[in-house]
């Protein structure tokens, strides 16, 4: 493998993970590209690989009785985190491209094998397991507590501190979300989500571009 793609792989799990572990990885590793739109990975398929994505973004999507639901987005480098991963079962949700991406595939079994022998990778197994559930319990409280308001005030500090790099006062989220996306992930409708978006770029609070939204945490509510 690449060394810049070894080089990816400590970016994911860790600059503390053994040089054997990384180097078990990326025996079985296969570089994945996906434009936007595609999928890594299909929901219900068979968890018997593994995805590092170490550029771009991407949501996670379940269908359920015919109906999408956006779970969470995610920005590289990070470890594409599913309960597959950790039990073994099925994907619970497709994996797809926010916009061109690429990812590091590799065998779960490897990754299992590498983490029980070496603390730091398993250290930084589990903390992609709780940031999974953190995630998770974010969304439940962003669609369920509060006015729509409140519900994408929270959603959008949430992101900026997961995903958002500072640029003075503000902070920059490098993650191409359309309205109605947004909308799902808050609940709410995409009528009611473009209007206060359209405000708060009046106000300054927020300037949304192809590439990612600009936003300036916490002043939408302190007002």
């Amino acid at each position: 493998m690449p060394r810049t793609e070894r080089k990816d792989l400590v970016a994911v799990f860790g600059a503390d993970v053994l040089e054997e572990s990384i180097g078990r990885i990326a025996e079985s590793a296969e570089l994945v590209r996906v434009e936007a739109g595609g999928s890594f990975v299909q929901q219900d398929e068979p968890c018997e690989q593994a995805f590092a994505l170490t550029r771009g973004a991407v949501k996670m999507l379940r269908i359920t009785e015919t109906v999408p639901r956006l779970l969470d987005v995610a920005r590289g480098p990070v470890l594409v985190a599913d309960a597959a991963l950790f039990d073994g079962g099925p994907w619970s949700a497709s994996v797809v491209a926010l916009r061109a991406s690429s990812a590091l595939r590799f065998s779960r079994a490897t990754l299992l094998e590498a983490a029980t022998n070496d603390p730091h990778l398993m250290r930084s197994f589990r903390a992609a397991a709780a940031r999974t559930v953190r995630a998770l319990v974010m969304r439940i409280d962003t669609i369920g507590a509060g006015t729509v308001e409140i519900r994408l005030t929270r959603f959008f500090d949430d992101l900026a501190a997961r995903y958002g790099t500072p640029m003075g006062n503000a902070r920059f989220i490098a993650l191409p979300l359309r309205r109605r996306e947004i909308a799902s992930l808050v609940g709410a409708k995409a009528e009611t989500v473009s209007r206060l978006m359209a405000r708060w770029t009046r106000e300054g609070t927020l300037r949304a571009s192809r590439d990612g939204i600009l936003w300036s945490r916490g002043t939408v509510l302190a007002r």
